[in-house]
Formats: C-alpha cells, sequence, structure tokens
C-alpha cells in the first residue's frame, strides 16, 4: 500500500533542460489516493487534449488510463517507486487507475 499523487495540468510551452523536457503550465487538479494490492484506485478526468497528468509515487505500481479504467497487475505501463511518470495528450474524460505492483 502506497500513497500516489496524481496531478493534472494543462500544457503550455516545453522546453528542454538537458534532455529532460520541462513543461510549463496551470495545474488543474491534485490529488492523493492510496494504492492497494487488491483493489485499483482511480481519480478525476482531463479536461482537454493538452493536459499532461504527472504521477508521482513512493511504491511500484500499474497504471491504466482511460474513461473508466481498471487497473490490474501487469497492465503495460509500471512506473517504479520514488519515481516520477509524466503522460501527455489525453483526450478530455481521461482517468487514471492505479494498483501496486
Amino acid at each position: 500500500m502506497g500513497t500516489v499523487n496524481v496531478t493534472i495540468m494543462q500544457a503550455g510551452a516545453s522546453s528542454l533542460r538537458g534532455s529532460v523536457p520541462v513543461y510549463a503550465g496551470s495545474v488543474l487538479s491534485a490529488e492523493n489516493i492510496t494504492s492497494s494490492a487488491t483493489s485499483a484506485a482511480s481519480t478525476g478526468a482531463t479536461t482537454g487534449p493538452r493536459d499532461i497528468i504527472r504521477i508521482a509515487t513512493d511504491t511500484a505500481i500499474y497504471v491504466k488510463f482511460g474513461t473508466a479504467p481498471t487497473a490490474a497487475a501487469g497492465d503495460e505501463i509500471m512506473v517504479f517507486a520514488d519515481t516520477v511518470y509524466e503522460h501527455g495528450g489525453h483526450n478530455p474524460g481521461i482517468k487514471v487507475a492505479v494498483i501496486d505492483a
């Protein structure tokens, strides 16, 4: 069981810091959810096609995106513990679901 912070941001201009993209934009929502090994936790939805979802976690998790997502062990996206993961270009209404890895 871990704490996962999910921030949905509206993308603005981007630049590079070294080889890492840095996005400027406004935060639309931020929430902490508790992951579990037996059930998926879900977030609020994106609002636009340029939204970026930033996930910061203190435990390894599987992540699933969709309009009604349910994360499951073995999903294609795994975020390691103590990592920040960013994903962008979502259509409006996309949510995030997470479950412990």
